[in-house]
């Protein structure tokens, strides 16, 4: 019976943190692409946003780097947080999501 309600509260945590994030644009996002990554990895510089991720940030970081995103190309959260979206590997960011200026 304890084995029953650890496998069905397993799936239900799996199946919330699925469509915590189902806003993601599917053009930027094949399901394990983005995550949200640290308000501390996220610098505003006069070129756009600076996002240093480390292993750790994000599931497809497996070292340091940096990547520039200019303010046009971001993509408006919707949870006040920043996400990384990388494909098809740490060194493109696919897409970038940012809280609205002001949030």
């Amino acid at each position: 019976m304890l084995r029953i309600i650890v496998v069905l509260l397993i799936s239900i945590g799996a199946t919330f943190s699925a469509l915590a994030h189902n806003w993601y644009d599917p053009v930027c996002c094949s399901g394990r692409d983005c995550a949200p990554v640290p308000f501390d990895s996220v610098e505003i510089t006069e070129e756009g946003y600076r996002v240093t991720l480390h292993p750790g940030d994000h599931l497809m970081v497996r070292s340091s780097v940096v990547h520039v995103v200019a303010y046009g190309d971001v993509l408006e959260s919707e949870d006040d947080g920043f996400h990384a979206c990388l494909f098809p590997d740490q060194n493109v960011m696919r897409c970038f999501y940012a809280p609205p200026f002001g949030s």
